[in-house]
Parts: structure tokens; C-alpha cells; sequence
């Protein structure tokens, strides 16, 4: 077995071998050459949480911890902007998705809010980031 595939492994069910070397040779192309084709590997597979276990919507808890788990979306909001307190502006669109033990709002925030678009409901989607309790209560 050669080290691409060796790496994709550890992905489990993430994304397809076709797709993961697809993101990998994307990857190469992007780094201009400054990394082999092994090294795209391991930066891809992180990108997709290699490593970190896919957990059920149930067991979210608001504590900061990285999470992943795998979902469909429920709904989505379109994106908003918004003035920070230094000035800048942002962007930040909400969508609900769920799996078979429950719902959650996920946060897209400044480019990937216009991503929001893209979603359709019922679509499959992996999600990797970070849970804390929502403004409004509950887990986001």
C-alpha cells in the first residue's frame, strides 16, 4: 500500500479516494511545488480532521472543544453583514443541520457566509469547528 493511500485511511468514511486525491493534487498545484505529493496528504487529511472522531449532534457539548460530525442540512439563513468593534466589517449566515439524534445551528462566518448559497436542504455535509453556547442559548 503506497503512503497516499496509507494517509486517506485515516479519514474512515470523511470523503471519497477520489475526491481526497483530487483536494491532494489541488493542494500540490496550490503550494507551486513547495511540497511533494505525501506532504499535500497529511495537510489535506488534517483539513478534513484526520484524527479527530466524528461524534453525533446528541453529544455536542458548549465547552470549546473542537467537534466534527456528519449531518444534513435542515435550513439556512442569508448571509448578514455586520459592523465589528474595530470597524471592519463581517459576514455570518446560520444554518440548522441535523442527524438522526438531533439539530444544531452552525455559524458560516465572512467567506464562508456567501458559501451558504451553495447549500441545499437535505445536502450531506461534514462539519469540523469548535462548539460554544449560542447567543440565544443552546449549543452552536
Amino acid at each position: 500500500m503506497d503512503e497516499i493511500t496509507t494517509i486517506y485511511e485515516r479519514l474512515g468514511e470523511r470523503v471519497t479516494f477520489s475526491d481526497f486525491k483530487a483536494k491532494v493534487e489541488e493542494k500540490v498545484a496550490m503550494m507551486g511545488g513547495l511540497c511533494d505529493e505525501e506532504t499535500a496528504a497529511l495537510l489535506v487529511a488534517q483539513e478534513l480532521g484526520a484524527g479527530e472522531p466524528i461524534i453525533k449532534i446528541k453529544d455536542i457539548t458548549p465547552d470549546g472543544r473542537s467537534v466534527c460530525f456528519t449531518c444534513k442540512v435542515v435550513s439556512t439563513s442569508d448571509p448578514r453583514e455586520f459592523s465589528r468593534s474595530d470597524g471592519s466589517s463581517g459576514r455570518v449566515a446560520n444554518i440548522t443541520v441535523g442527524d438522526e439524534t438531533g439539530t444544531v445551528r452552525v455559524s458560516l462566518w465572512d467567506e464562508l457566509a456567501a458559501a451558504v448559497g451553495e447549500l441545499e436542504v437535505g445536502q450531506h455535509l461534514q462539519v469540523s469547528g469548535y462548539a460554544k453556547e449560542g447567543y440565544a442559548g443552546g449549543t452552536e
